[in-house]
């Protein structure tokens, strides 16, 4: 699980640490432990919703980001599940790759879901545990808001504050704010025990290899 944990703070640096901008918002469950520290859990997933001003602009009157009437909200809807795939496989897709090409390392990527909505990233795992733990992480996408209030927090992995002479990957994405997220879904607390042993040379990390 630490090696997943640190998968899943690479995958969030290959998204927002890219040159341009991306209209995504980190939300949910892992944002509220990862961020805002305010639940303790695992969680190999990463919950990412695209500004909908971005995804379907030609659907909103004036630019507002809530549908009119109910008639609308189905043109918005049909829309979103329409577009979305091809805007992550067109930009998310990418830009995994390349950081991946870039630090020389290999994952697998599959969209999933059944409206292609999510991006599985499947990584060599250094060594097979209970199976708890999956080595893939899973970013989900929607489109039904802007993401707002929302703004950039870093984001470290759990062991960068314990282990000295490694360079563990750090993000700094735009993450939404705590209260809005706790008002869309519950916090579920959760805790876990982690152990097992990573190598440099096959997970993203740099410098020393650190052995229990």
């Amino acid at each position: 699980m630490l090696e997943n944990d640190i998968w899943v703070v690479w995958t969030l640096a290959a998204i927002y640490n890219a040159p341009s901008a991306t209209p995504l918002t980190f939300k949910g469950g892992t944002s509220l432990s990862k961020v805002y520290k305010v639940i303790d859990r695992f969680s190999e997933d990463i919950d990412l919703t695209y500004d909908i001003r971005e995804l379907v602009p030609d659907l909103l009157r004036d630019g507002k980001p809530i549908p009119d009437s109910p008639s609308q909200e189905k043109k918005v809807t049909r829309a979103v599940r329409e577009r979305l795939p091809a805007c992550i496989a067109q930009t998310i897709n990418p830009r995994i790759e390349n950081a991946l090409a870039a630090q020389g390392l290999h994952a697998e990527l599959q969209m999933a879901g059944s409206d292609n909505e999510k991006l599985i990233v499947a990584y060599p795992a250094i060594r097979i545990g209970t199976g708890y733990a999956a080595p893939t992480v899973q970013l989900e996408f929607g489109a039904r808001a802007t993401g707002e209030p929302h703004r950039i927090h870093p984001v470290t992995c759990n062991m960068a504050a314990v282990v000295d002479g490694i360079q563990f990957p750090a993000a700094r994405p735009l993450v939404m704010a705590a209260e809005r997220t706790f008002g869309k879904k519950p916090p579920q607390h959760m805790c876990t025990v982690c152990k097992g042993a990573f190598a440099a040379s096959a997970i993203p990390v740099t410098g020393m290899t650190w052995r229990p």
